[in-house]
């Protein structure tokens, strides 16, 4: 029977010196956890922020939750598109009943997942997650499950982690440097510090009882994929696995690049002309952070361009230099040619962020002597892995989009579990 899952959460859109904790866990409180039906329907709730948000996983369909002031949520044709009403969800005692509107009532219990919080150190980075593990004695295979851009904390990976755990597989989900409860002078920080604060993730979970010391992977979706392979890199005989998802071969001023030529497209009017003027003067100013050099040079163009169409979608402000300093112009290739362990590189052919067409012949290169490299490109996926017609930036067309694009969740699944073996 084909498998449905719901993901409740919000809808707004060393030198290793690793200090673990895991504190007394128990299940999850409220309705975030993961849910059987009397099928074998499955589903997975998570909390994320003051509304909800919901994802159906059985042929890739999502929707958005929300409340109906009842105690339950109704849900629409997307995930932030509320009409027509396709149904609703109600949370029972120990479990939750799902109705469509063009079908029967399907009741779900709660299964006992085991949700600790940890906390662990790399440096004056103090980290705080949650360890998810799985019903049953274990030990588990586990993945640690980096970040994006951005100040994203641990809920950004509760719906894959809870996913997992239906299939055998433990998580730890934590909080970025300097966001939630994870402290750091700044979440800005160069690629080797996150790198570090994975592999004393990694650490925890190896020395866990219910964790299989040697099936510890990394999971680094976006700019997480430029820190896992090196992750696993400074630390091989630790790190079990990798998978990279909408990562890069490329520097991440290139990608930067890339994805601020698809900006200036979907949002302006602007000739090609004009877009690579535009982007020439940007490169300029990322030079200009990342090498030190150039600012007289610079401030010139600046004031010589001002007038410009491209300029306010542009401006003469400069990257921030925390991050792009020490990350601007980082080379990709050597960490990824250190790989030892399984790795996974899965591409959106319609990724606006990053360039599947680009990156993909680099990773192949890269990886072109790896015992063990599997490459999976979903035609209609985008940077998020949702399925779309159109090629639009993310964050406009998430409110819109209805499904994950179809075969995906399963591709992860069915690969960690397979290289767990090995």
């Amino acid at each position: 029977m084909n498998q449905l899952w719901v993901v409740v959460g919000a809808v707004a859109l060393a030198a290793l010196a690793a200090v673990a904790l895991w504190l007394d866990g128990g299940e999850a409180a409220g309705p975030e956890g993961l849910y059987l039906g009397g099928l074998g329907e499955r589903f997975v709730v998570y909390p994320a922020g003051e509304d909800a948000l919901a994802l159906g996983f059985a042929d890739g369909q999502v929707r958005g939750l929300f409340p109906d002031g009842e105690g339950a949520y109704t849900f629409g044709p997307s995930l932030g598109v509320t009409q027509p009403r396709q149904g609703g969800v109600r949370f029972e005692a120990g479990g939750l009943v799902w109705t469509p509107l063009d079908g029967a009532p399907i009741a779900a219990r709660k299964l006992p997942l085991v949700e600790t919080p940890v906390r662990f150190r790399n440096g004056e980075a103090r980290l705080s997650g949650t360890l998810i593990l799985p019903p049953g004695p274990g030990p588990f295979p586990a993945v640690v499950w980096l970040h994006g851009s951005g100040p994203e904390t641990r809920r950004d990976s509760l719906a894959l982690a809870y996913a997992l755990a239906g299939r055998g597989v433990a998580s730890l989900v934590y909080d970025k440097r300097g966001t939630g409860r994870s402290t750091a002078p700044d979440w800005r920080a160069p690629f080797e510090a996150y790198a570090r604060d994975a592999l004393a993730g990694v650490a925890l979970l190896r020395a866990h009882p219910k964790v299989r010391a040697d099936a510890v992977g990394l999971f680094g979706p976006s700019q997480g994929g430029w820190v896992a392979p090196l992750a696993a890199s400074l630390d091989p005989k630790a790190v079990g696995f990798v998978i990279v998802q909408s990562g890069n071969a490329v520097s991440p001023v290139t990608q930067t690049q890339f994805w601020a030529g698809n900006v200036l497209r979907q949002k302006t009017d602007l000739s090609e002309d004009e877009i690579a003027e535009a982007l020439a003067f940007r490169q300029l100013k990322y030079e200009v952070v990342t090498t030190g050099v150039g600012r007289s040079e610079y401030e010139a163009a600046a004031r010589a361009l001002a007038e410009r169409r491209w300029f306010p979608y542009v401006t003469a402000n400069l990257p921030q230099e925390d991050f792009w300093k020490p990350n601007g112009d980082y080379n990709p290739i050597p960490a990824l040619r250190a790989l030892r362990c399984p790795v996974l590189v899965v591409f959106g052919k319609r990724d606006n962020h990053t360039s599947a067409d680009e990156n993909l012949p680099l990773m192949r290169m890269a990886l072109s002597n790896h015992p063990n490299a599997t490459f999976k490109v979903f035609p209609d996926a985008n940077h998020g892995l949702f399925e779309t017609q159109t090629g639009r930036l993310l964050d406009d067309e998430l409110p819109e989009l209805s499904r994950l694009v179809p075969g995906y969740l399963q591709t992860l699944e069915d690969w960690i579990l397979r290289h767990a073996r090995t």
